[in-house]
């Protein structure tokens, strides 16, 4: 993984691109990358979905902006697998 792509960053309203094909299905869970402070936090959540979502898209990045509005986002990635594989 090239890191350096990862910490260029934006402001997380400039990068919520949800028309870009790249935040789609490239890892089995939604990885979100935040910059708080001067450390870099990485946030992995594993999650169950039946269907990929406007929906559920929205939900995730609101809860990101709601305790974090501050926080720069990096990366973003949510699964579009019915289940995702533990291990």
């Amino acid at each position: 993984m090239n890191w350096d792509h990862h910490m260029k960053g934006s402001k997380l309203d400039d990068q919520m691109d949800l028309e870009t094909s790249k935040y789609y299905d490239r890892r089995p869970y939604n990885t979100v990358l935040l910059k708080f402070s001067a450390h870099w936090i990485v946030i992995v959540q594993t999650i169950y979905i039946k269907r990929l979502s406007r929906a559920l898209i929205f939900e995730t990045f609101m809860f990101v902006k709601a305790n974090y509005s501050f926080a720069i986002i990096s990366e973003f990635h949510l699964c579009k697998r019915f289940q995702v594989r533990s291990g």
